[in-house]
C-alpha cells in the first residue's frame, strides 16, 4: 500500500503532462500483458502449494505410532499354554512339571522381553526424531540424554558408540535398537513364548513397518522441496505483484476514456484482495516446508509429545491392560425393529420408535433432558407414544434411560 500510494500520488500531483502520458502508456502495456497471462501465477503457485501440502501430509503419515506394535506384542509373546497351569508338562514327551516359582520366573521373563522390544522400538524412533527435529534435538542434545529418560540402557549406549566408532564412519546407527529388538523377538520364538511361525512373521512385519516409518522420516528430512522450485514460486509471486502495483492497481485519468479506467476509485480493492490471497497461500506453503521444526504454529508436529505418548500408550498396553479385563457377558446391541432380538420378542420395539421420534424432533447437539421431558417430546411428535412405555429389561437392570 505504501508503494502504491507513492506511485499514485506521483502520477496525480508530481508528474508533468509528458511524464503522465508515458506512465499511462506503460500502465496500459502492463495491463495488456498481465491480462494475457504472461506470468501464470495461479498455475505456478497452485502446483507449488499442492506439492508442499502433499509432502506435509505424507510427513504426518510417516510418524510411527506404537499402538500396532504394542498390540502385537501383547498377544504374540506369552507364556506357553502348557506352562501356565502347574502340573502340566512343559513340552510333549517331557514329564517334568514346572513349579510355581518357575512359572513366575517365566512370566517375568515374558514381561521383560515385551517391554524391552517395546522400549527399543521407541528408542529407534526417538533417535530418528532427534535427527530430524530441532526441538527434539534441543531436548536430547546427545544420545546419553536418552539414557536419562530410560529409553536406552548404559550398555546399549556403549555398544552403539563402540560399533559406530569401529564400523560406521558415517554415524548411521539409528537402526541398531531395531536389530536388537528383532533378535529378542526370535529368542522369544526359540523359547516357546511365540507359539506359531505365522505369529512370529506378523510381529516381525509390524516391527519392520515401524523401522520403515523411521527411515521415511529421515528421507523427508534429507530430501526437501528443491530450492530452485521455492525460488521460482517466490520470484513469480513478487514479480507479479510488482507489475500489479505499477499497472493494474493504478487508476488513470477518467477524462481520457481509457478502456477499463472509466472510474477513479483511489483504493485498489480487488488488487488488495488478490494480494492477500496469493501471499497468504505463499506464507502457508513456507510454514509447511518443515513441520518437524521449531515453529509452534498449527502446521508443525510436536514430535516430543509423540515420543511421550508412545511410551505411555505402549506401557499401558503391555502392563495394566493385560492384567485388567472386563467380565465376559451377553448384551443386546443394536436392538432395533429389524434385529434378531426384536424378531425373537426379547426387545420392546416401541422404545426404538420412541428414540427415532426424539432424534427426529430434537436439534443437534441434543440438550440435556429428563426422561419425562423426552417422553413429552415423543408424545407431541407421535400420538401413539405412551408415557408409561416400558423399558427393555437390559436398560431396567442398569437403571438406564432410552438415551
Amino acid at each position: 500500500m505504501i508503494v502504491y500510494g507513492i506511485i499514485t500520488c506521483s502520477y496525480r500531483f508530481a508528474m508533468t503532462a509528458d511524464q503522465r502520458n508515458s506512465f499511462e502508456e506503460f500502465v496500459l502495456m502492463v495491463n495488456f500483458y498481465l491480462g494475457m497471462g504472461t506470468i501464470p501465477l495461479a498455475f505456478v503457485l497452485g502446483f507449488y502449494i499442492q506439492t508442499v501440502y502433499q509432502r506435509w501430509w505424507e510427513m504426518w503419515l510417516t510418524i510411527p505410532w506404537i499402538d500396532k506394535v504394542a498390540l502385537r506384542l501383547s498377544c504374540a509373546i506369552r507364556v506357553p499354554p502348557e506352562h501356565r497351569v502347574q502340573g502340566r508338562n512343559w513340552s510333549q514327551g517331557d514329564s517334568k512339571t514346572p513349579s510355581s516359582q518357575e512359572i513366575r520366573e517365566m512370566e517375568k521373563d515374558v514381561d521383560l522381553c515385551r517391554h524391552t522390544i517395546l522400549r527399543q522400538c521407541i528408542a529407534t524412533s526417538a533417535i530418528v526424531m532427534r535427527s530430524v527435529s530441532a526441538k527434539v534435538g534441543a531436548l536430547y542434545p546427545d544420545t546419553s540424554a536418552l539414557v536419562a529418560d530410560g529409553l536406552l540402557t548404559d550398555e546399549e549406549l556403549h555398544l552403539m558408540e563402540d560399533l559406530s566408532r569401529r564400523h560406521l564412519p558415517h554415524e548411521s546407527d539409528w537402526w541398531m535398537c531395531m536389530s536388537w529388538a528383532l533378535s529378542t523377538t526370535y529368542d522369544c520364538y526359540e523359547k516357546g513364548y511365540i507359539s506359531d511361525p505365522h505369529i512370529l512373521q506378523g510381529l516381525v512385519d509390524e516391527m519392520m513397518a515401524w523401522r520403515l516409518a523411521c527411515a521415511h522420516m529421515l528421507d523427508y528430512s534429507m530430501i526437501t522441496v528443491p530450492l530452485v522450485y521455492q525460488q521460482v514460486a517466490n520470484l513469480s509471486t513478487y514479480l507479479y505483484f510488482i507489475f500489479v502495483v505499477v499497472g493494474r492497481a493504478q487508476f488513470l485519468d477518467p477524462s481520457k476514456k481509457y478502456s477499463g479506467f472509466e472510474i477513479d476509485y483511489y483504493i485498489p480493492i480487488f488488487s488488495i484482495v488478490e494480494f492477500v490471497m496469493y501471499f497468504g497461500w505463499l506464507q502457508v506453503a513456507s510454514k509447511m516446508l518443515d513441520p518437524y521444526g521449531l515453529s509452534k504454529d498449527d502446521v508443525s508436529f510436536d514430535l516430543h509429545w509423540v515420543i511421550h505418548r508412545n511410551v505411555e500408550v505402549g506401557n499401558t498396553m503391555l502392563g495394566p491392560m493385560l492384567k485388567t479385563r472386563p467380565t465376559l457377558r451377553y448384551t443386546t446391541p443394536l436392538s432395533g425393529p429389524g434385529s434378531k432380538a426384536a424378531r425373537e420378542g426379547r426387545v420392546d420395539t416401541r422404545v426404538f420408535k420412541f428414540r427415532e421420534d426424539v432424534a427426529r424432533t430434537t436439534p443437534f447437539p441434543f440438550p440435556t433432558m429428563t426422561r419425562q421431558q423426552r417422553v413429552g417430546d415423543a408424545k407431541r411428535s407421535d400420538s401413539r407414544a405412551a408415557t408409561d412405555m416400558p423399558l427393555p429389561r437390559e436398560l431396567r437392570s442398569r437403571g438406564s434411560t432410552p438415551y
